[in-house]
């Protein structure tokens, strides 16, 4: 009987040997999007002997264990703005003053649309503004134990074209709160040249959600949504990122879903490229991105990243990006231009003046992603340099982009363009 049963427990082992392996090699794909006190644990419980014994295996086989290191945690906080109350002062004008509140957390910053108050509309008491708005996100990893968010308050005055400025900030320690229950909070703006009893308030309203994974994808309402990593994409287009950006979007009166489909010039495992044109024959190249696969979700990420870090006028221009069914599209605009793989693949190689002048334009926008954004592009292709009619060139294809912090710092990119001592693993 014993001999019996020994075939059945190797061939167990086997099974569970080669399920930590495929659950081993996702999570290492999914290390790009996480921050560095999530990333580099794992790297180290991945990088013992080879004799260890798989967790994943250990845990069919009956070890007691509470939980394995690479759970990760993801929650979402929601904040609510109910109202802002400016103190009147005998000294202040009327005036119409427009008030913004921002938050910020971990890298990311939403902001509330601009209120108008009055100043000294309702007397001597101070001014009260309700905000009738939807509610903030906030999809986090790890724990809001020891996370701070970061509360200020903007005012301008648009009778005088004055921009925002800062009226004051506070800080809210996120581990007063627990999953699903609210807690209104009252935020004093007090600044250096202000007292509490002249300062403003913001009160809020804070509720904490858990999620079970990197994402969320609604697409049973009327209104499908996608977010992930302050990104959320609905139908009409991408409305919030993870920190203040103004998208260029869509020319008037064209629409992503009418856009014809010209051909796909590349396809991956994980992204398409396809040509598009619009009815007026303006041209597009459109990224299309699985939603239900982790590391399309990754590369999309690292993408749009990618656009908020690059420079305006040295990278290609992304004009929004669209949920169109389980896949969400990024469209780029190719402003009369032509890729220079289409055009070498055309017209053959090109003269050394204009590989010149293409050469500049590429080292110039990668020196501002390495100095200012510290962002590697990984991917530096013919396929993703735009030739304008102008003679200027752009780059894009950021998806393979990734962010070099410190010990953080690590090699990615297509295989395609790796060094051979990087796909080995040799450190050097």
């Amino acid at each position: 009987m014993e001999s019996e049963r020994r075939p059945k427990r190797c061939s167990l082992e086997l099974v569970n040997l080669e399920r930590s392996r495929s659950i081993d090699s996702k999570s290492d794909y999914d290390l790009k999007s996480e921050s560095d006190s999530t990333r580099l644990p794992k790297l180290q419980n991945y990088s013992g002997a080879s004799t260890a014994r798989p967790k994943l295996e250990t845990t069919i086989l009956g070890t007691p264990t509470s939980s394995t290191p690479t759970e990760r945690c993801y929650y979402t906080l929601a904040i609510r703005v109910q109202d802002i109350i400016v103190p009147h002062r005998d000294d202040e004008r009327e005036d119409h003053v427009h008030f913004q509140a921002s938050f910020s957390m971990d890298g990311m910053t939403n902001m509330t649309k601009p209120v108008r108050i009055t100043p000294g509309a309702t007397g001597g008491s101070p001014d009260r503004v309700n905000v009738s708005s939807d509610p903030i996100l906030f999809q986090a990893v790890g724990s809001p134990s020891g996370t701070l968010l970061v509360v200020r308050l903007l005012s301008a005055n648009r009778q005088k074209n004055s921009e925002m400025s800062e009226v004051g900030m506070t800080i809210v320690d996120l581990s007063l709160l627990s999953v699903g229950r609210p807690l209104d909070v009252s935020c004093s703006m007090v600044d250096n040249d202000q007292d509490a009893v002249t300062s403003p308030t913001v009160n809020i309203n804070l509720r904490l959600y858990s999620r079970r994974k990197s994402f969320t994808f609604s697409f049973l309402k009327a209104d499908p949504v996608f977010r992930r990593s302050g990104y959320t994409v609905r139908m009409e287009g991408l409305t919030s990122f993870p920190r203040p950006y103004r998208k260029a979007g869509m020319p008037a009166g064209i629409s992503y879903f009418t856009l014809r489909m010209l051909g796909r010039v590349e396809s991956t495992a994980h992204c398409e490229t396809w040509r598009a044109q619009d009815r007026n024959g303006r041209n597009y190249t459109v990224k299309k991105f699985l939603i239900m696969d982790a590391a399309s979700r990754t590369l999309f990420v690292a993408e749009l990243d990618g656009f908020l870090d690059s420079p305006p006028h040295l990278a290609v221009a992304m004009l929004d990006a669209f949920l169109d069914g389980v896949k969400v599209s990024i469209v780029t605009d190719n402003e009369g231009g032509v890729y220079l793989r289409d055009a070498l693949l055309e017209r053959g190689p090109a003269p050394e003046m204009v590989a010149s002048i293409i050469l500049r334009h590429v080292l110039a926008f990668l020196v501002h992603l390495h100095d200012h954004c510290a962002r590697v592009h990984n991917d530096i292709d013919a396929r993703n340099v735009l030739c304008l009619p102008s003679g200027a060139a752009r780059v894009g294809g950021l998806c393979h982009s990734v962010k070099q912090l410190g010990r953080a710092a690590r090699f990615a990119g297509p295989y395609a363009h790796m060094a051979p001592e990087r796909i080995l693993g040799v450190q050097c």
